[in-house]
């Protein structure tokens, strides 16, 4: 054929796929984003109902007070009937979801593609770009990179990661302490796969920008063995990008909707999709706290802890290590956040004390490369959770520091959300950097080291000097009544136990309010004292610490107060 005739077929080819995939893409047209202010469990229960009778969608779960709901054209007058009804206050935060996705949908539609191995960050890259820029990395660095296949999806995608470390090829590099780095488990979070191959160019000198920093990461390597898991949730990033934009669970077949049958033992509705993986971790109260058991909602946690493919292929790779495990991060979006244990409960844990400290470090070194604010707080401020995965780290692996990124926007950018815009991606990744290198140099063994509490050697599994396991005990000797570490320290505070984290500039107080992901530069944002505040989505009401993270017993004196 003539070559104006190859051109006008190319054209056309390249008409047809993006008519095609217009047309499939959900549109959210009409949809609203409504602020509900919730005072109680009954309120959050009502919403829940909502959701399984198909009136609305959870867009994002309560934070001080308020859940966020996704709500049709169709369904916004039965909806406001209800709020009306039982006397919830609402407004209209966002007027029409579907310009925000529509715009976006377009720049990636009109963005030239990267040759292969390639990456940029000026746009959102699907998963096969992803997984090729991993294969060319580690070609590259065979020296210090191996590539990782921890297993398949539902739908028999991989799920990689990269080991990065000195002198890989030598057997000893397989016994450094390890740190481990997941992301992209919730589908429509886009910013985090990004930010995380960020970090992996960064760590292997691959950018410009981080070249300073080349003798601290040296350093690192030397010492520890870095795992790093883009995108644990390939099915769900996928369908994100072809189907819906502001999808958030995994792809497997989940049951019935709100598990009714018919008498043929088919579904009397519909068949539902998708588990939300930061629900399907093995902690105390599985299944509880923050999660709908109704199978086609965005909260659905699995039948039970690691029954999704996703979250056990980590379990079987990280729990054999878990000696060697010194750090678990996982990144999410958006609210720009640093969370934590504990996510379940507004308990304390025994590590409090030294997850502020750490905390602070974070959101000092993230502000100093932008000026932007993120705001340390524990996981159950932002909105109690039963099963995630850094609970899990924390209680079941007994790694002290474990903790959850939550990458821009802020919490009151809801117009932006999860479409955070290109321009903003490089910076976000960036800081990024600056805080994983703050929160490595602030970790339980590398202060140790650095105070010489370790003089005669800790070994590889972490038990110090005295024999005591490296789980989050009281390093520096408990007292013989065997009082908790949070009355101790290790770094000079005073011995009357005070908390360090009075006047905390990172807006983490102790009183259990959450600073909804604001600006923290206005100190201590409540100047409450530091008793904690009531919550109605509180697990713990005896007020007793379970000591979850030492022996893993269940603590019978929980209520449940959100199992539907």
């Amino acid at each position: 054929p003539a070559p104006e005739h190859c051109e006008m077929l190319r054209f056309l080819i390249v008409f047809v796929f993006s008519l095609s995939a217009i047309i499939c893409y959900k549109t959210y047209i009409g949809d609203k984003i409504v602020r509900v202010k919730v005072g109680s469990v009954a309120d959050y229960n009502g919403i829940l109902s909502l959701e399984s009778d198909d009136l609305l969608e959870i867009f994002s779960e309560s934070r001080t007070g308020h859940v966020d709901v996704l709500i049709g054209a169709r369904t916004m007058a039965e909806c406001q009937n209800y709020f009306k009804s039982h006397d919830l206050t609402y407004e209209v935060i966002t007027e029409n979801v579907g310009d925000g996705v529509e715009k976006e949908r377009r720049r990636l539609l009109l963005k030239t593609a990267v040759a292969q191995g390639e990456f940029s960050y000026d746009t959102y890259h699907r998963i096969k770009v992803i997984y090729e820029r991993l294969d060319a990395l580690v070609a590259k660095h065979t020296a210090i990179t191996e590539l990782i296949n921890l297993g398949e999806t539902h739908e028999k995608r991989e799920i990689k990661a990269i080991r990065i470390t000195s002198n890989i090829s030598l057997a000893e590099s397989a016994e450094k302490p390890m740190l481990w780095l997941d992301g992209g488990i919730h589908a429509r979070e886009w910013v985090v796969p990004a930010t995380m191959m960020y970090i992996i160019d960064s760590l292997l000198g691959e950018q410009d920008n981080e070249k300073d920093k080349s003798d601290e990461i040296q350093a690192i390597l030397d010492k520890y063995q870095i795992v790093i898991a883009p995108c644990i949730n390939p099915d769900g990033y996928e369908y994100s990008h072809e189907e819906e934009r502001l999808w958030r669970k995994n792809r497997t077949p989940s049951g019935c909707k709100k598990n009714k049958l018919n008498w043929f033992g088919g579904c009397f509705t519909r068949m539902c999709y998708g588990i939300d993986l930061n629900r399907n971790w093995e902690t105390l109260h599985f299944g509880t706290v923050g999660i709908s058991p109704d199978p086609c909602s965005l909260i659905y946690p699995g039948k039970t802890p690691f029954d999704q493919k996703s979250t056990k292929v980590i379990e079987d790779y990280l729990k054999p290590l878990k000696e060697k495990l010194k750090l678990f991060v996982t990144y999410h979006s958006y609210s720009q956040l640093f969370l934590a244990p504990y996510g379940y409960t507004h308990d304390l844990p025994a590590d409090h004390e030294h997850h502020t400290r750490v905390g602070k470090a974070v959101v000092e070194a993230i502000h100093q490369r932008h000026g932007v604010n993120y705001t340390s707080i524990r996981g159950a401020q932002l909105y109690p959770v039963s099963g995630d995965s850094f609970d899990w780290a924390y209680t079941v692996l007994n790694v002290t520091d474990s903790y959850c990124f939550e990458l821009r926007p802020d919490g009151d950018s809801w117009k932006i959300g999860f479409e955070l815009p290109e321009e903003e991606i490089l910076p976000t990744a960036e800081e990024n950097v600056d805080g994983l290198l703050a929160l490595i140099a602030n970790i339980k063994h590398e202060v140790e080291e650095d105070d010489g509490e370790d003089d005669n050697g800790e070994d590889d599994n972490g038990e110090d000097d005295n024999g005591e396991d490296d789980d989050g005990d009281n390093d520096d000797g408990e007292d013989e009544d065997g009082e908790d570490e949070d009355e101790g320290n290790d770094d000079g505070e005073d011995e009357d136990g005070e908390d360090e984290d009075e006047g905390n500039d990172d807006g983490g107080d102790d009183d259990g309010d959450n600073n909804d992901g604001g600006d923290d530069d206005e100190g201590n944002d409540d100047g409450e004292d530091g008793d904690e505040e009531d919550n109605d989505d509180q697990n713990d009401t005896d007020g007793n610490v379970d000591d979850q993270k030492d022996d893993g017993e269940n603590d019978d004196d929980q209520n449940n107060s959100n199992d539907g």
